[in-house]
């Protein structure tokens, strides 16, 4: 998928070495698929145990048993009649614990994040707790756990609320977005750390670092992507970009810098 939507309906540029396509290479089916299932079981456990202080017991709790029933749901549905539901559910875990690639934490389980909902639901249904006591007071307590498992958050983000989070959203970030959209042309390409973040906010192409590459690399991708500027980040560009800069001063020039970027025009070469 990732393949079709990139390289052959929208034809995104991006640097050599820099694909997630290059990921399959030395990957093993086998392994993969057991390292992916103890990574996302443990990304969906991590969803629900928020750090909670003194209380932490409480999260701890909840995931042992969020977990549980979830597992106990999905074991009732797919020995019985499959429905659709079921059927998007294992399609989309065959692809994710056989892709190999294991540094998106939670955010590929969001989009099958109901259905799994769902299965809790069902896991819970399947084993009679406490006959004597009623639906409603059951799913007060549950209700009243994850709140009280989630306080602890609650009360960091209404203390934190005024700050800006690290990121594009950033006085210096701002300042950055804006000159690029304001003062360079709209068919000028771009080399950055983040491309996705700089195409989304300052509405440029751009072409991702390669973190490991040398510098005669680096020139290459510059010419073969025909690069015009490279915008580099103080704390997050790689190591290999700042000291291609620092070391090609002959085909870069310094035009717009602030306290946390630094943008330099590529000169034209034959």
């Amino acid at each position: 998928m990732f393949f079709l939507l990139n390289n052959l309906i929208f034809s995104i540029p991006q640097a050599e070495s820099g694909s997630y396509i290059d990921i399959w290479g030395e990957a093993r089916p086998g392994k993969t698929f057991l390292l992916n299932l103890a990574y996302y079981v443990e990304q969906f456990k991590v969803f629900f145990s928020p750090w909670s202080g003194d209380w932490n017991f409480l999260p701890n709790i909840l995931k042992a048993f969020v977990l549980t029933f979830t597992i106990l749901g999905m074991v009732k549905a797919f020995t019985k009649k499959l429905r659709l539901v079921d059927f998007v559910v294992i399609i989309y875990f065959g692809i994710i614990l056989f892709y190999p690639y294991r540094s998106a934490g939670i955010r590929f389980l969001f989009p099958i994040m109901p259905f799994l909902l769902l299965y809790l639901v069902e896991g819970i249904e399947t084993i009679s707790l406490l006959p004597n006591v009623g639906k409603n007071t059951k799913t007060i307590f549950l209700g009243v756990l994850m709140l009280a498992s989630y306080l602890n958050v609650f009360l960091f983000i209404l203390k934190t609320d005024h700050r800006t989070i690290d990121g594009p959203q950033t006085k210096s970030s701002v300042e950055a977005f804006e000159y690029i959209k304001g003062s360079i042309p709209d068919d000028a390409i771009f080399l950055f750390a983040k491309p996705r973040v700089l195409a989304l906010y300052a509405e440029r192409k751009c072409i991702g670092e390669n973190f490991e590459a040398s510098n005669e690399e680096i020139a290459l991708m510059i010419s073969k992507f025909k690069v015009d500027y490279v915008l580099v980040e103080k704390r997050k560009s790689g190591d290999a970009i700042k000291g291609f800069i620092n070391n090609r001063n002959d085909i870069s020039e310094l035009i717009w810098s602030n306290k946390n970027f630094d943008l330099y025009e590529i000169f034209p070469t034959n």
